[in-house]
């Protein structure tokens, strides 16, 4: 029996590496890519970000478009920081606030609580910690044509993608570790 959920890391890069920038909120996907995400947040039991990018975009980390049911939302850092109008904070879906990037453990406690699916959505570092820790199953990365110019730099997967795909103009790679 697995100790852990399934991991799955998501994100999207700019066409120059960037993952988005640390001033203001930034969408990079199209709309058909956007739709796939949310059908993908239908097909699992949980989504993971860090509050900094929670404050920065205030998501709602939902199945907006009418895919079914949303997952629970995990914000890694103090609940107590995030204002009570944010999305994470209002009840649409339940959220839980996780103090600590101790991920082994929080991996074991979302386990304890039925979620045997996780996809992981951001911000980098968050990312970049799960593939450091070797703690992912799969990474779907969508590379845009959009460039940023600068900001923060996308997490980098030290392989070969198994499968590309193309959304319009957005390129969709799956990764396996």
């Amino acid at each position: 029996m697995n100790k852990r959920p399934k991991i799955i890391i998501k994100y999207a890069k700019s066409s120059d590496g960037f993952i988005g920038s640390s001033q203001k909120q930034v969408w990079l996907t199209n709309q058909y890519s956007k739709r796939l995400t949310h059908k993908w947040r239908s097909e699992i039991d949980g989504i993971v970000v860090g509050k900094n990018t929670v404050l920065l975009d205030n998501p709602n980390l939902t199945t907006r478009f009418g895919f079914g049911k949303s997952p629970i939302r995990i914000i890694l850092g103090k609940s107590i920081l995030i204002p009570n109008t944010f999305f994470v904070k209002n009840g649409i879906v339940n959220s839980i606030f996780w103090e600590t990037h101790d991920i082994p453990k929080l991996l074991l406690d979302l386990k304890s609580r039925g979620l045997n699916t996780i996809m992981i959505e951001g911000g980098a570092s968050i990312i970049s910690e799960f593939l450091l820790q070797n703690l992912w199953d799969e990474a779907r990365v969508f590379t845009v044509e959009k460039k940023i110019g600068n900001g923060i730099k996308a997490p980098k997967i030290d392989r070969n993608p198994i499968n590309t795909h193309k959304i319009l103009s957005d390129k969709l790679e799956i990764f396996k570790p």
